[in-house]
């Protein structure tokens, strides 16, 4: 799942949502969704950032 390797490569960089949502240029319920599986999937624009 996607969501589970977002927030152990999110934590393990000693980012937080809101660190990651900036530098993703996404917000950061979609980080939250993402990381908890309720976003299944990634919006192409938010890969290509």
């Amino acid at each position: 799942m996607i969501g589970g390797k977002l927030k152990t490569l999110r934590t393990k960089r000693g980012f937080s949502i809101n660190e990651l949502a900036r530098k993703a240029k996404v917000s950061k319920s979609y980080i939250s969704y993402m990381e908890r599986g309720l976003q299944k999937t990634p919006r192409l624009t938010s890969l290509l950032n």
